[in-house]
């Protein structure tokens, strides 16, 4: 590998390629170091001329190189390289589905089913032709899952916006297979979520209505304060009894 093959690597890709070959680099070395490292630590074998690249090899490599820049031009200026991260998987493996609440009136609903999970709920089933589908819970007056609707659905990993239509309530979910007769196997069964109300509470609590010393007893009745006894109550309250003049 030569001078030019090395040059088109970003810095992340020179630093796991000194660790393949088992080469020491410092963690403040620039770019430029690091390729010098390289071409004296690699053996002639390992620096040979690379074979031509086709057209879109090139185009590839220019992009590649014009991204690495940018990175190179940032750690110039700030003396710290553009972080690198994993890809986000398209799966994890896991049976699992989550209910989140949108609003009073819908649920967002996310999951993801293994194709294990599918397999065992088809000989549970006994029917290959069983299909996958949402299973929506309404808790609100049973907790026997009694209240139910199902929503069928096309892939193993998705989300569905699922319309309850209900404001304050307890809903679950589960993702399971259903058969042609209307049986369903549950393969995974989401949080509990409730749906908050539709407008403001009616709860109406009497500590709240007016400020504390706005009201004051008399007989056993709360009465309001005229507005210039409640300005002297506010001011009163800064003093002790023996500096505030008596009119």
């Amino acid at each position: 590998m030569n001078r030019q093959e090395l040059e088109k690597k970003n810095i992340a890709a020179l630093r796991s390629l000194a660790k393949t070959h088992s080469i020491r680099l410092r963690p403040s070395m620039r770019k430029s170091e690091i390729v010098s490292v390289l071409l004296e630590s690699l053996s002639p074998a390992e620096k040979r001329e690379p074979a031509p690249l086709t057209e879109k090899e090139a185009v590839t490599a220019s992009r590649m190189t014009e991204h690495a820049g940018e990175g190179e031009a940032q750690e110039e200026r700030t003396g710290v390289g553009i972080a690198t991260y994993p890809e986000i998987p398209m799966e994890y493996g896991v049976n699992q589905v989550v209910a989140l609440v949108r609003d009073p009136w819908w649920i967002y609903s996310y999951w993801e089913v293994t194709h294990e999970g599918i397999g065992e709920t088809h000989r549970k089933l006994a029917d290959p032709e069983s299909r996958l589908a949402l299973r929506v819970y309404d808790l609100s007056e049973r907790s026997d899952l009694t209240h139910f609707w199902d929503i069928d659905v096309d892939h193993r990993i998705g989300n569905w916006y699922v319309d309850v239509g209900q404001p304050d309530r307890n809903f679950l979910i589960d993702i399971g297979m259903k058969s042609r007769s209307g049986a369903f196997a549950t393969i995974a069964r989401s949080n509990s979520a409730h749906t908050p109300p539709a407008g403001p509470s009616d709860r109406f609590d009497e500590e709240w209505w007016s400020p504390e010393g706005a009201l004051v007893s008399d007989g056993g009745r709360r009465l309001p304060l005229e507005p210039f006894e409640q300005e002297r109550e506010a001011i009163s309250s800064l003093f002790s009894p023996g500096l505030l003049r008596k009119s």
